[in-house]
């Protein structure tokens, strides 16, 4: 049930265009601190996961797969999402699972 309201709150930040997808999006909106919680998919390269896990102030966690990333996005895979508002990122964060926060699941 969780996954499906995380998906459709994930939906709605896309069409209100609060989102950053893909690593040069998501380090742009990073570069401008637009980023409120960052998405890395479980089955993200270990340079991915490297370079979004520890970033100061922002939330990271791991959920999802490239694939079902890519499926929300509209793209065929994405490793990376970044949220861009703080309303999304804690509707989302409320709904994720205790386990999605850390990468040694």
């Amino acid at each position: 049930m969780s996954e499906n309201k995380i998906r459709t709150l994930i939906g709605f930040a896309i069409r209100a265009g609060k989102i950053a997808a893909g690593r040069s999006a998501v380090t742009k909106a990073l570069i401008k601190n637009k980023v409120s919680l960052i998405l890395i998919a479980d089955d993200a390269s270990p340079k991915i996961i490297k370079e979004y896990s520890n970033v100061p102030d922002v939330k990271t966690c791991y959920y999802l797969s490239k694939t079902e990333m890519g499926e929300i996005t509209g793209r065929k895979t994405t490793a990376v999402i970044g949220i861009c508002d703080a309303n999304f990122a804690n509707s989302i964060n409320k709904l994720l699972p205790p386990e999605a926060f850390s990468i040694d699941r």
